[in-house]
């Protein structure tokens, strides 16, 4: 069985100023401000939301200090202070968004959050949360899903709910102009590997192809742009938008997906959290692709991506075009200066059977891939990794 659910609502534009009426307007009252480090009260928005909250008479708890790759526990530390609210606020990118989520499941059911990231229980309530989002990348703005990591187990797992799906996004695309080179390309890569990871299965879909076809060719056109011209309105907006829809469910209706991919990734950061998932994205994508793209059941998708983003023409070997494309993809990340190397990313090969352990628990095989996979399939993804 397939479903498409995406009840948030968007707001693009300088909404941010009006949260505290968007809120107030759905009956809350109490709000749990959560955000990141220091950036959203150097650049005034932290002054902003307050101001908006407090003009619209909100009881506010803030919530401050969320890392990247987020941690549980942060989201324990703030359940323990049982604060009193009714809604959740997140101001900033995914890692703050994962956080308002798993406080919000957390809160709502009286279980340690964690049981439900490593799949011991399932999330049966969760208190409202609103966005208001300043980077284009994990689309958790608008998506059912929660990443979260544990430093002590060295885990990164994810786990999904609608229940906790945004009511609210408010997206200006002005926020994400002091965005730095870096990290607005390793969001181009979050963003695209959101959508390849959909695309590239053995699964039906034509609608799900072309929603995902002009997604890939709008994130990288706008990246390249986003990259050079960093105030450049209409290609942050677009950037924000594909976010938004790579991640909720768009890029795959009617079909299942396989986030293979971001496994890979989960294990990298899990174990070496200096990685930004983006940079990750970039070093996995290319060893995974070369792996399976031989196979006939996706050999087709492979070519489809060769010619339609990178308009190689068709040589009558569908496998050497399709090898091409892959390469053009890495050249691509490269061009973005995104690494497409474990080196690149300071980790030695002599970490690829513990990645590979992470990634695989020890399991022999995998079965709800392209081909079955196990621990042995991953040591050699990443050896490719090299």
């Amino acid at each position: 069985m397939s479903t498409y659910y995406a009840p948030t609502k968007l707001y693009i534009g300088k909404e941010e100023q009006n949260v505290g009426q968007v809120i107030a307007g759905y009956g809350f009252k109490k709000v749990l401000f959560v955000y990141g480090g220091g950036s959203i009260k150097r650049s005034g928005l932290y002054d902003t939301i307050k101001k908006s909250l407090l003009g619209a008479n909100l009881k506010i708890v803030e919530a401050g200090g969320v890392e990247p790759n987020p941690k549980i526990g942060f989201v324990r530390s703030v359940i323990a202070s049982k604060p009193d609210i009714d809604f959740i606020l997140a101001v900033g990118g995914g890692s703050v968004i994962d956080t308002a989520k798993s406080i919000s499941v957390g809160l709502a059911g009286g279980i340690d959050p964690w049981e439900y990231s490593m799949g011991r229980a399932k999330p049966t309530k969760a208190l409202p949360i609103g966005v208001v989002l300043t980077i284009a990348a994990a689309g958790s703005e608008m998506s059912d899903s929660c990443v979260i990591s544990d430093p002590d187990s060295l885990e990164k797992r994810g786990f999904n709910s609608d229940l906790f799906r945004p009511l609210f996004s408010i997206m200006n695309p002005e926020l994400t102009f002091s965005v730095s080179r870096y990290q607005t390309a390793c969001g181009v890569v979050d963003i695209m590997m959101h959508t390849l990871e959909r695309y590239i299965t053995d699964r039906p879909g034509s609608l799900a192809n072309e929603f995902a076809i002009g997604l890939l060719k709008t994130v990288m056109e706008s990246g390249v742009t986003a990259a050079e011209e960093p105030e450049d309105y209409e290609a942050r907006k677009q950037l924000m938008l594909a976010s938004s829809f790579s991640h909720n469910g768009l890029t795959n209706i009617g079909r299942g997906m396989c986030f293979r991919v971001h496994q890979f990734e989960h294990a990298i950061s899990g174990v070496f959290d200096r990685v930004s998932h983006g940079a990750g994205l970039a070093v996995c994508w290319p060893a995974y692709s070369l792996f399976i793209y031989k196979n006939p059941k996706v050999l087709p998708k492979f070519v489809r991506l060769s010619r339609d983003l990178f308009y190689i023409p068709d040589s009558g070997d569908a496998e050497k075009d399709a090898l091409e494309g892959i390469n053009k993809m890495k050249k691509f990340f490269s061009a973005l200066d995104m690494p497409t190397t474990l080196g690149e990313l300071g980790i030695d090969a002599s970490s690829i059977p513990q990645l590979a352990w992470m990634c695989s628990r020890g399991k022999t095989r995998v079965i709800n891939d392209v081909v079955p996979i196990g621990y042995d399939e991953m040591e050699q993804i990443f050896n490719l990794m090299v």
